[in-house]
This record gives C-alpha cells, structure tokens and sequence, in this order.
C-alpha cells in the first residue's frame, strides 16, 4: 500500500526552506521562466518510500513525472505519476501548450510497460462530457481500415466495462465545458486514460466539487489497468489549512508486497547473504514423492502432458519449447521448496546429481534454419510415477530423458 505521498501546487522558490516533520522530504519543481517568484509543484513524501520513487527531469513546468519502481511490488510494470498543475486558463502563466506538453511527454516517458496516473489542478471544467470515444466498428469494417493503423487506446473502454466502472461519468459540475475542459478531454481520448471523479468508490455516481464548491478542476487520471491497485478515491471537505479555495482529493494505491524481495530484504538483515537454494534431504524422499501425487500438484502435470499431446508438432517454436520446460521446473521445484524450505545458499556449487526436483534443459537453436538442432538436448526428471510425462515430453522434444527412481538408479525412457 502507498500512502504519505501529497501532490501540491506551491507558492515556493528555490530559496525558499521547507521544514517537515523528521520522517518526510520532498521534491520540487518552481518554474523558472518569471522573474518574480511564481511557484511550482511540490511532492512531499515519507523518507521510508526513497528506495521504490524515481523522480524524473523534463522541460515542461506544468508537471513533475515520478515513477513507482515495480520491483518491489506485484504490478509487474512500473507506475509512471505526473503531477499536474496548470494554471488559470487567463493568468499571466497560462499556457496554451500546457497539455501538448504533458501529452508528449506522457508518451516519451511511459511504454506498454507502464501504468499511467495524473493527478492534480488542471483548472479544467469537463462537465459530464466523454472522455473516451466508442468506435463505430460497422464503419471501420466499410472503410476496410487495417488495425495496424488503428490506436489500440480508443478500445480501452472495455477494459472499464470488464471492471464494473462506469463509463458515464457523474459531476456536480455540469456548467459550460471551458477551453482547458475540451483539451483535456481530447488528451483523455487519445492516451486512453480515464478520469476518476464521478467513477469509483465514495465519489460513485456523485462527482463531488473541487473548488469554490462550485466547479471540478482538481482530477485523478488514470490508464484503465491501474483501476485494480486503486482501493479508495474520495474528495474530502475543504479546509483551508491546505488550500485557499480547493478541496483535497485522497486516494490509496495497493499493491500486493512482492514475497521475493521481502524475503531478500529479511535474509539481508539476518543473514547477509541473499541467496537461498533447496538443500535435497533424503530422509523427505518418501514426503516429496506423495506431495508431487497431490491433487494439485498432480493436475498440474497432468495439464502439461494433455499440451503435449496436443500440440501441433508442425507449428511451434523454441520460445513453447522453454514455457513447456519453466511450467514443469516451477512444479517441481516449488513442491520441493514446499516440501524442504529454503537454506542459505553455500559457496560451493551445488551436487546436481542428488536433487531430483531439478530440471536441467539446454535447447541448441540453429541460427541458420528454422528447425531446431537436435544434439545436446537434455532434460533430467524423477518419479516413474509421472512417465507418460517424461515420454511425451521425449516424443516432442526429441531429448534423452532420464528420470530418478526410488531405488537411484537412472533409467532410460525409449520414446
């Protein structure tokens, strides 16, 4: 879970001092083209969120891009957040390239790798107009448009059907849209990103105001997949302890911790060393051999042999080759990690020859031809509980396959 993590608009220069409480910092950007001072964007945040934060340097003013590395959480991609302040569409420091720059380096910055969020003061009034466009398929099919020149982003709204969030969005700022209102909601449209307000959690159906209770200018932005790591969205009464006319928007991202690096951080602490492996101990045979008869564990293999025997032998690649393998590696080592546990792992490389859960392959691919070289392929198994596995796995593969018998003793299947 992310928390302790404020975007504010600020009043502040680079000669200004900040004082915080002792477990906070933060990271400014004041503008820099006004002689006077002007201001900026200020992200305070707990000093303990320092190593998952990357802060990054762009040229535009009207928003500061900071990135929550994935490694430490589930998401499997990193988390780009910009933000955004935008000022009043007639100040001195208005700007109409604001959103052209944010949208350009929106896409510099971000990848199919990443997750997207805006949040802050657009100063954007959007009423209850779409953010998103439904395209017209029927049309698309007629004028024969080839989908490799179609933008993925403008089918995204499925992606909120799916999840049970509405696609009509609620406001009690229903005025007229203004010049900033229509710009965002055409940035909305060509990222594939959605506007919160009105959609999700306490604000459902509702769309409270922002400002002067009057109007929505203040905005969490998001790309369709980040709707799973929000688990709460609301717009709180104002209070002028924070701002002079705005209401606060809080909202909590949570991630599932990542069990691995917990457990490196941990063995870090107690151990100094991060590596682990599982130490075979053949008092656990007997354990290990029912634990792989399990239900589980049996479905598992048996769901690996009904894909090899299946499968197109005329259609497939190196890349099916090593998924098949990985699947098979992952059952039987995460039974025998279930089964034995970890240990601190020795300096001395390990006796692969006593450890029956481990699967070895090594695949020669033959850079010159689309045919896979036969010659030193090797996987090594055990249990002739599981033989058809091994034989159909020998049939596709064409390997020499062995597998560890109760006895010890190292037998070769005939495929």
């Amino acid at each position: 879970m992310v928390r302790h993590l404020d975007f504010h608009e600020t009043k502040t220069d680079d000669y200004d001092e900040i004082k915080l409480p002792k477990d906070y910092t933060l990271f400014t950007k004041n503008r820099q083209k006004f002689k006077k001072k002007s201001g900026g964007i200020i992200i305070i945040y707990k000093k303990k969120l320092s190593h998952i934060l990357k802060f990054i340097n762009s040229e535009s003013e009207f928003v500061q891009w900071v990135e929550i590395l994935h490694g430490n959480f589930d998401t499997g991609k990193d988390i780009l957040l910009g933000c955004v302040y935008i000022p009043p569409e007639f100040s001195r420091y208005s700007s109409d390239e604001s959103f052209s720059e944010i949208e350009d380096e929106l896409i510099r910055f971000s990848n199919t790798s990443k997750e997207v969020a805006l949040i802050g003061d657009f100063n954007s009034r959007t009423s209850i107009d779409s953010d998103h466009v439904i395209p017209d398929e029927n049309l698309l099919e007629i004028l024969q448009v080839e989908d490799d020149v179609i933008n993925k982003d403008i089918f995204s709204y499925l992606l909120l059907e799916s999840k049970n969030i509405p696609l009509q969005r609620y406001s009690y700022d229903q005025g007229r849209v203004n010049k900033y209102g229509t710009l965002l909601l055409e940035l909305c449209k060509r990222c594939g990103i959605f506007i919160c307000n009105g959609r999700i959690f306490s604000d459902k159906f509702i769309g409270h105001t922002t400002c002067k209770d009057s109007s929505v200018v203040d905005y969490l932005i998001v790309s369709p997949h980040m709707f799973d790591y929000i688990s709460e969205f609301r717009v709180d009464e104002f209070n002028p302890m924070f701002s002079d006319v705005h209401n606060s928007i809080f909202f909590t991202l949570s991630f599932n911790t990542d069990s691995n690096y917990t457990d490196k951080v941990n063995t870090e602490k107690n151990t100094g060393n991060t590596e682990t492996h599982i130490k075979w101990d053949c008092r656990k045979a007997d354990e290990y051999f029912q634990a792989l008869s399990s239900d589980s564990v049996s479905g598992n293999l048996q769901h690996i042999d009904h894909v090899l025997s299946t499968i197109d032998t005329n259609n497939f690649t190196p890349e099916k080759i090593n998924g098949l393998v990985d699947d098979l590696g992952n059952v039987l080592l995460d039974t025998a990690e279930g089964v034995l546990g970890k240990t601190k792992k020795r300096p001395v490389y390990p006796d692969r020859k006593n450890k029956p859960w481990q699967t070895y392959i090594d695949i020669c691919y033959n850079k010159n031809s689309s045919k896979l070289n036969t010659d030193n392929k090797f996987i090594w198994l055990m249990s002739n509980e599981h033989a058809n596995v091994c034989r159909n796995i020998s049939r596709f593969l064409s390997l020499s396959i062995f597998y560890k018998t109760d006895s010890k003793a190292t037998e070769k299947l005939s495929s």
